[in-house]
């Protein structure tokens, strides 16, 4: 009984890897982007902070949490401002050619743009100063979004 216990366990585990793998944004089981963190925080006020529940907005078939009415609609003005780039996913996995989730509090900006990075190492091996880095991922992320 405990084989099957933990087979269906990893069972479990592989179908929510899959179904986000498969996500055009990193959202979790009940359809939250990035794991509710608030998308303009990063840019307004240079911070990451989770939104609140009660204060959403659903764009691209998720729903995006929101500190304040002002984040919130500043988001329904110009979603594409303040999304992640790659769907939240990490910039550094797409420029090696694979798709992993994000930590939300691991993140660039770069020209105006929002990265998420899986780990601190991520980030450090990230050169946005070698445009090769951002048309890999970029290249990268077309092939292995949908």
């Amino acid at each position: 009984m405990r084989i099957n216990f933990i087979y269906i366990f990893f069972l479990f585990v592989s179908l929510l890897n899959i179904q986000q793998v498969l996500a055009e944004i990193n959202k979790d089981p009940q359809g939250i982007a990035i794991d509710g963190y608030d998308p303009t925080e990063y840019f307004t006020n240079n911070r990451a902070i989770q939104g609140k529940s009660s204060l959403t907005h659903k764009w691209n078939g998720v729903v995006w949490q929101f500190v304040s009415e002002k984040g919130r609609q500043l988001f329904i003005d110009n979603p594409q401002k303040y999304a992640p780039q790659y769907g939240g996913f990490c910039s550094n996995g797409l420029s090696d050619g694979h798709k992993i989730g994000a930590d939300p509090e691991i993140w660039k900006i770069i020209n105006g743009k929002l990265y998420f990075y899986y780990s601190t190492y991520g980030l450090e091996q990230w050169d946005d100063n070698d445009p090769r880095t951002i048309n890999s991922a970029t290249g990268n992320w077309e092939l292995l979004k949908e």
